[in-house]
């Protein structure tokens, strides 16, 4: 159910599709609600249209309590719903996270303490999209240039580190396992914390997290105060137009 093939993708929002999954987030089954989540999270990745239509039918808050209730299964799919909601329609999704400190609160304590690495990844990501969705609201408010997003800069990073584009991808230096004596080349995932290190698989992650934790929690500290400074811009912008 969580991945929609092309033509359900495709018709998501001629069929009224994103009502029904909206009202399935507040279903009494915690696996339902994680399904719905999946559902819209692809949807809003895939199409401006299909997340206008998800934030229209009012899914944000019922996604940010899915974040703030602890253990919940849903957390992976509702931190890269919101991510995406974010990149799709940036103005839109902020308005509609207002107050946005919950989601930030909640986000960071699952980008810091939860036990699954895909969990962790998502919130460190979708704190990094709220922050561009910020900022973006704030430059079309005040006139400022806004960032680039979070995924082109994240692959300008990717293209730097890798060297010259005519440098032969065989003498590249190779990304490894961050964990010691692992080594492992292939299938690395960013830590969901920081994104500054990768690892093979969450096992290498646990084995490396006592080394890794206070930097990792000092980079994401950075990237929650960057954060809320672009949350506070936008505040401080909606006020002086009602103050005006």
């Amino acid at each position: 159910m969580l991945n929609l093939n092309l033509a359900a993708k495709a018709a998501f929002e001629a069929a009224q599709t994103a009502p029904a999954a909206f009202r399935l987030l507040s279903s009494p089954s915690q696996d339902v609600q994680k399904n719905a989540a999946g559902l819209l999270g692809n949807a809003a990745g895939d199409h401006a249209a299909n997340s206008a239509a998800i934030l229209a039918a009012g899914a944000m808050q019922p996604l940010v309590q899915l974040l703030r209730t602890p253990n919940h299964p849903a957390h992976q799919w509702a931190a890269i719903t919101v991510g995406n909601l974010c990149i799709m329609q940036p103005e839109a999704a902020v308005t509609a996270m207002q107050p946005v400190g919950a989601a930030l609160d909640a986000l960071r304590q699952l980008a810091a303490g939860s036990d699954q690495e895909k969990v962790r990844e998502a919130a460190g990501t979708t704190i990094q999209f709220i922050a561009y969705a910020a900022e973006r609201q704030a430059a079309n408010s005040g006139g400022s240039q806004p960032s680039p997003s979070p995924s082109n800069s994240a692959a300008a990073a990717d293209r730097e580190a890798a060297g010259p584009a005519e440098q032969p991808a065989a003498a590249r230096p190779a990304r490894t396992c961050a964990a010691p004596g692992c080594g492992t080349t292939r299938g690395l995932r960013r830590c969901g914390g920081c994104g500054t290190v990768r690892y093979c698989g969450e096992a290498c992650s646990r084995a490396h997290w006592r080394a890794h934790k206070v930097e990792c929690r000092r980079l994401q500290a950075e990237r929650a105060a960057a954060a809320e400074r672009a949350v506070a811009t936008v505040g401080e912008g909606a006020a002086e137009e009602v103050n005006a």
